[in-house]
């Protein structure tokens, strides 16, 4: 697998995209502009081979530069549950 340079915008990026957040979205939250996240977005795509925002969230997951966690609730308690 090709190698990104990871720091933690990179790490910030890829989990906010695999969580299924929008570039406007992302950008807001990371407090980047819109087009930065769409070049880094875009690098990350061609370094990892995906085709897709979706393809490059999976692959991002399952090459394990990201975790994804989901928040649940049991009991009206809410819990995280960290997908493997």
């Amino acid at each position: 697998m090709p190698e990104i340079r990871f720091d933690s915008t990179t790490q910030s990026v890829l989990s906010l995209l695999a969580a299924g957040l929008t570039d406007e979205a992302v950008a807001r939250q990371l407090h980047l502009g819109v087009r930065t996240v769409q070049r880094r977005i875009s690098a990350y795509s061609e370094e990892l081979g995906a085709t897709s925002r979706f393809q490059l969230g999976c692959l991002s997951v399952s090459a394990g530069l990201v975790s994804v966690h989901h928040q649940i609730v049991a009991d009206g308690h809410p819990q995280t549950v960290r997908l493997p």
